[in-house]
Parts: C-alpha cells; structure tokens; sequence
C-alpha cells in the first residue's frame, strides 16, 4: 500500500527519503533562502553541491527561488514560493 504513497513536502524541518520510508516518490521543496535550512544538512549539502537530487534517485530535493526576497515570508506554505510549487503538484 505505501508504495502507491506520493509524499511531498515544503520547507520540511528533515528531507524524506524512499530508502528510509517504502513510499512511491519523496520530493522535498525548499525555498533557497528558507531558514529552515539551518537545520536540514541534507538539504544544505544539495544545495551547495550545486545539484537537485541527494543519495541518488531514493531523495529529491527541489529548490526554489525566493518569491518574495524575504526569508521569513518564504517559509509560509500559502506564500508565493512554495505556493506556485503547490498548484505545480497540486
């Protein structure tokens, strides 16, 4: 049954990873100044590696650009960066 789970996140405090959870697809979204990155590892080491997709096919990480130019504004799920990502998967 998990394997026809999609599970999608926005500005996540951790990235969700198939090989940790038996789910179809994982995408992690996260705004590129989001301060939740402070704290996700994962997410900074994509990010500065300069490429969309950590720990192979099994974690997906898609970073967006600020909407706004402001960090705090980014993080709300109903703001403009994460919003246009929502109607995206909607």
């Amino acid at each position: 049954e998990c394997k026809r789970i999609e599970i999608i996140s926005f500005g996540g405090a951790a990235t969700i990873c198939t090989s940790e959870f038996p789910f179809s697809r994982c995408i992690n979204y996260y705004a590129v100044n989001d301060p939740i990155l402070n704290v996700v590892p994962s997410a900074v080491k994509a990010l500065k590696s300069g490429f969309s997709f950590g720990g192979g096919l099994e974690q997906e990480i898609i970073f967006l650009a600020s909407r706004t130019g402001d960090p705090v504004t980014d993080h709300g799920l109903l703001n403009p960066t994460y919003l246009e990502a929502l109607l995206w998967e909607g």
